[in-house]
């Protein structure tokens, strides 16, 4: 079988859009079995490529179960010929007797080859029945999964005690950098207040693959935040509402005060407590960021690669190119360097912030959290208020825009109440280092979007793309202007 599984990996599990790897990039493929229980297995792809011109060793887990037949809901990964039969590998978190088996091991303390788990589910030891009734994956087939897949797990668990009910979420991880994402979110969900975060059951862990005195975290199960809403979501409606009423010339003051309300809670009960927590739990001693971090390398090696992108687009000239590197240099060591760091998010947009059906809200997707500067976290936020008012279709774009930067405005203001009432020391300096972010973001998003401008094969698609790569461009040139004035005063 392992034979088998070699000859076709690249044809059954290799997919571009997943991996984020061009085939000529990869260099060797390994399989490696960390569970072989026919018709069930849990593999590891290890796969050695060449990327941003590095070889580098990247591993992707797959959790498989190979059938005759796949089911209605069950995702195909591909198919092969054995004995002149058509087997089917099956992702194994769309399989109904796959998710039950391992759930059911959990339970009772077992292993599955070189897996195993950590924590415990449900708070169950001993003997289980698990019943799924209803699983089914969170994204739509072919859609782009860049470092995790994301499925919903109903069902009922029966132990001598009872029958308990679960509802969760099933995140299997693709490691690519950093490798220990899994852990990464692992240990933040279990440091922050239970409030602030979903319940974390515990997950599956490759026990074979020790990264930093720990078995790497392949699968993290947690409580599925029921009938959520997303903020961002909030957000978007309300800045929708309110243009739409302007227009109509329809007083709006109830719909401006809730969209206050909710940025302000947003700020006051996730983004400074979330900072405040990893502080205290981290970082408290209050050191800066050194050359050594791997937040310092990852500010520099993102500004040249953005840079370039804007170069190759031909927004930018090799000039203007180099004379942005110098800027962001100097904002580095005239401001950064004299922050103090905090844990931060690092990739935090509104949609990751959620409001349970009972009212409070909780921070998701914390598989990239980082020791850096809380003004980071704060400059994407403040972004994405500038980018739905420039993407909301509405006549009076000056009006919307007016609004983001009152949103912007309270975002700070608000963040530094909080830090003043609790001597916050990662938050010296606040205002300038946003500044800082803020060009970056936006330099950051023109980078992203120029791509599939310059690369879009019709109108429809160029033409959204270039007004994106333009507002983004516009709010880099504003941004960068006041860097560069707030620099000459330092």
């Amino acid at each position: 079988m392992e034979k088998l599984f070699k000859e076709n990996v690249k044809r059954v599990f290799y997919e571009p859009r997943h991996w984020r790897l061009a085939l000529e990039d990869v260099k060797q493929i390994q399989i490696q079995f960390l569970n072989f229980s026919p018709p069930e297995y849990d593999i590891l792809i290890i796969a050695s490529a060449v990327v941003d011109g590095k070889e580098k060793t990247l591993h992707f887990y797959e959790g498989v179960a190979a059938k005759k037949k796949p089911i209605e809901g069950e995702r195909t990964l591909g198919k092969v010929q054995i004995n002149d039969e058509d087997i089917y590998f099956i992702d194994g978190y769309t399989s109904l007797d796959f998710l039950k088996n391992l759930l059911e091991k959990w339970c009772r303390g077992e292993k599955r080859g070189l897996t195993g788990f950590v924590g415990n589910f449900l708070g169950i030891k001993g003997e289980a029945e698990v019943n799924i009734k209803m699983l089914k994956p969170l994204f739509k087939p072919g859609e782009e999964v860049t470092t995790n897949y994301l499925y919903q797990c109903k069902g009922s668990i029966k132990t001598q005690r009872g029958e308990t009910e679960f509802n969760i979420l099933v995140k299997r991880f693709l490691p690519r950098e950093p490798v220990d994402r899994g852990n990464r979110e692992y240990g933040i969900m279990r440091a922050l207040p239970s409030e602030m975060v979903p319940r974390v059951h515990g997950g599956l862990v490759n026990q074979a693959l020790v990264t930093k005195g720990e078995p790497q975290v392949l699968v993290l199960f947690i409580d599925f935040i029921k009938e959520g809403i997303e903020i961002g979501k909030e957000i978007w409606d309300l800045m929708e509402e309110i243009a739409r009423e302007k227009e109509r010339g329809i007083e709006h003051k109830a719909q401006l005060e809730r969209l206050y309300a909710i940025v302000q809670e947003a700020v006051d009960q996730v983004i400074f407590p979330f900072h405040e927590s990893c502080f205290k739990a981290w970082h408290s001693l209050g050191a800066t960021i050194e050359p050594q971090d791997e937040y310092y390398q990852w500010y520099f090696k993102e500004l040249q690669e953005n840079l370039a992108a804007l170069k190759n687009a031909e927004l930018i000239t090799e000039e203007k190119k180099e004379g942005l590197l110098g800027t962001f240099t100097e904002a580095w060591e005239k401001i950064l360097e004299d922050v103090r760091a905090t844990e931060i998010h690092r990739d935090l947009m509104w949609r990751q912030i959620m409001r349970t059906k009972k009212g409070n809200l909780v921070i998701l997707d914390l598989d990239e959290h980082i020791k850096g500067h809380a003004g980071k976290d704060l400059a994407d936020v403040c972004a994405a208020n500038r980018f739905i008012a420039e993407d909301l279709p509405c006549l009076n774009k000056e009006y919307v825009r007016d609004i983001a930067e009152k949103l912007n405005q309270l975002i700070v203001d608000g963040y530094l109440k909080n830090a003043e009432k609790t001597k916050a020391k990662w938050a010296n300096r606040l205002r300038e280092t946003l500044l800082v972010y803020l060009a970056y973001r936006h330099l950051h998003d023109a980078a992203y979007y120029a791509p599939a401008w310059r690369g879009a094969v019709d109108n429809e698609t160029r033409s959204r793309y270039k007004r994106y790569v333009d507002f983004s461009m516009k709010w880099f040139e504003k941004s960068i202007k006041q860097l560069e004035i707030v620099l000459r005063g330092i």
